[in-house]
């Protein structure tokens, strides 16, 4: 996914730090692959930690969860999957889990987005070294 988002946005480039990164993800990544836009929110002190916040999310459309899995399933999850396997790929390890979401009753669907660590790759530690 990762290749196939610079290839449909080349002009994208790197991003600068955590926050840029949370932006381009909201704002182009989602509306790129879900149609939708997410709203980048609740930023912690450090900035290694965000909400995505959906008002609709095209996952749960015509879904329903059965009484006795309403409490314990995350119909959606695959987007917690999705944008921290797309972010290791681009070196950064993060935990990615629900907040909220519209099949639990809530008001919006929130997916948090917590940076745990930049990874360098074996090229920039040989780098360093010298």
């Amino acid at each position: 996914m990762v290749d196939e988002f610079f290839a449909k946005a080349p002009s994208q480039g790197l991003c600068k730090d955590f926050t840029d990164t949370a932006r381009v993800l909201g704002e182009q990544a989602f509306k790129m692959f879900l149609g939708v836009t997410a709203e980048v929110a609740n930023f912690d002190a450090d900035g290694k930690a965000f909400s995505l916040i959906l008002r609709e999310n095209p996952l749960g459309d015509f879904v329903i969860l059965p009484a006795p899995y309403a409490s314990k399933l995350w119909y959606s999850n695959i987007l917690c999957g999705v944008i921290r396997g797309s972010l290791e790929m681009l070196n950064m390890k993060v935990n990615v889990y629900f907040k909220k979401d519209i099949l639990r009753g809530h008001d919006l669907t929130e997916i948090r987005v917590e940076l745990k660590e930049i990874i360098k790759d074996k090229y920039e530690e040989d780098e360093d070294e010298r």
